[in-house]
């Protein structure tokens, strides 16, 4: 075959699908492009999104709008309200400000005197010197707890309180 000839012969893909055998004749060696792209380029990367998908250049694929996410029906769906982002209604992927994060799961809202910025942060004591004597929060309870995990228990503290089994303990004096 002459040249001309040989490029006569190749097939291209169908719509939505790519292949990465040079020479293809025929169009059994294509494949599907990932989920929600209308068109990719001969290694399966995507080069346009179906609507209303669009183009996310840090993941290199195509995802929902902010709030959003794809459900299995391949349409973007809202994430629920304890959500910033999320990958499906049960697992959160970030949180709105005064969320508790918890990897896997939902947000959960700050207990009282605790907030967090949001996104994958737990929440921390921000307003100790209001929170009852007995609070966690509370610099002078034997507590004083500053962040808490998703399960709201303690993982830091002021000093010089040292974190002990998930309790603030003032060490002994040197």
């Amino acid at each position: 075959m002459t040249g001309s000839n040989l490029l006569a012969a190749c097939l291209p893909c169908p719509t939505n699908t790519f292949s990465t055998v040079l020479g293809a004749t025929s169009s059994s060696v294509c494949k599907s492009c990932p989920p929600g792209c209308s068109s990719c380029d001969q290694d399966g990367g995507c080069l346009n999104c179906t609507s209303p998908l669009t183009y996310n250049n840090v993941t290199l694929d195509c995802s929902c709008p902010g709030g959003q996410y794809l459900d299995q029906s391949l349409t973007c769906s809202t994430c629920p309200a304890v959500c910033a982002s999320c990958s499906s209604p049960s697992v959160c992927l970030s949180c709105p400000a005064n969320h508790n994060y918890a990897v896997g799961g939902l947000c959960t809202p700050c207990p009282q005197y605790y907030s967090s910025a949001g996104g994958t942060s737990n929440c921390v004591c921000t307003d100790p010197f209001n929170a009852p004597v007995d609070h966690p929060c509370r610099p002078k309870a034997n507590l004083p707890c500053t962040e808490i995990n998703s399960a709201f228990e303690c993982i830091a503290c002021i000093s010089p309180f040292k974190l002990e089994n998930k309790k603030c303990i003032l060490p002994p004096a040197s």
